[in-house]
């Protein structure tokens, strides 16, 4: 998976073409339920999106955003598989609108530890944002939430 951040607010993290490899993602999203009935109790709730990839060039521009809290455009997440014919294709996309970082955490493993002697040293990425969009461009697929749009009941 591949991160591109395409415009920024205040131009101080500019990666059209420069992507970030990502290892891992996690997200949550939730509805408050009521445990006996099911029937939801409140509005969503959406956690910070966490991504973790290796330390690049581009962690103190992230350090940037993140302490002037700039607002981030949008925040394209490009998840990639092989296909049936063998090649690379784009199959799912997570795209977040008005994003800001809100956390950077840096991994570095003791390196005196032998099972962390082959270790890279990782930086966990926290986003939250006021829209989000999922695309699965295999099916055909869509889905959205922005915090601006009240849904209906």
């Amino acid at each position: 998976m591949l991160v591109r951040v395409i415009r920024s607010e205040i131009g101080l993290l500019k990666m059209h073409q420069d992507e970030i490899l990502v290892q891992s993602v996690s997200h949550v999203v939730v509805t408050p339920t009521d445990r006996q009935s099911g029937s939801p109790t409140g509005r969503r709730i959406h956690g910070a999106l966490k991504v973790t990839c290796e330390v690049t060039s581009a962690l103190p521009l992230l350090y940037n955003a993140l302490c002037q809290g700039e607002v981030l455009n949008e925040v394209v997440l490009d998840w990639y598989r092989i296909s049936l014919s063998g090649t690379q294709e784009r199959f799912f996309s997570t795209e977040l609108t008005n994003a800001r970082l809100s956390k950077v955490q840096v991994l570095l493993p003791d390196s005196r530890e032998a099972k962390a002697k082959h270790f890279n040293q990782f930086v966990n990425l926290f986003f939250t944002y006021r829209k989000i969009e999922w695309a699965h461009h295999a099916a055909g697929t869509y889905g959205v939430d922005d915090w601006r749009t009240p849904l209906e009941a």
